[in-house]
């Protein structure tokens, strides 16, 4: 529970640069109008997603299923790297590099 608890200031700065790259590119680069709206149903988003990996990590913990080789950290990681490329995924737009889904 503590390695959560621990992983929680990561995935908060990730979401936090993420939703600020993220309106600074809509408002800078794609000249969209401020929406207070948006932006609280960004914060939902995140909070709902967050609280989803933060829940899973527990549940795996707090059963047998870490016995499936998925960890909590694990989960965690991955809420981490979700957001860290969602971040770099604005910023990449806001520089004007061009990205490849593959």
């Amino acid at each position: 529970m503590q390695e959560m608890i621990a992983d929680l200031f990561p995935l908060s700065i990730a979401i936090a640069v993420n939703m600020a790259l993220g309106i600074y590119r809509k408002i800078g680069t794609e000249h969209m109008a401020w929406s207070w709206k948006k932006f609280f149903q960004g914060m939902g988003k995140a909070v709902i997603v967050g609280g989803a990996f933060l829940g899973l990590a527990y549940v795996f913990e707090s059963t047998a299923l870490s016995d499936t080789g998925i960890t909590p950290s694990m989960i965690m990681t991955a809420a981490i790297v979700l957001y860290a490329v969602k971040g770099c995924k604005n910023l990449a737009g806001i520089l004007g590099v061009q990205t490849e889904r593959t």
